[in-house]
């Protein structure tokens, strides 16, 4: 197991169908971060208007 760092307040985690990214909802600072499950890191860092308090992914990962 793995700490992976994300954004200021993480509040809510979802993984994709195949398992492969992980987005975590970061309430403090307003973002979503992705997490590439092969290599343990932050892969994108996605701006919010506000604070996200949940995440979840469609069955077919386009929409989170």
């Amino acid at each position: 197991m793995t700490t992976v760092p994300v954004g200021t307040q993480p509040t809510s985690v979802a993984a994709n169908a195949t398992g492969l990214e992980v987005h975590v909802a970061n309430a403090a600072d307003n973002t979503l971060s992705v997490i590439s499950t092969v290599n343990d890191t932050v892969v994108a860092a996605i701006g919010t208007l506000f604070a996200p308090l949940g995440v979840a992914v469609s069955r077919d990962a386009l929409r989170v």
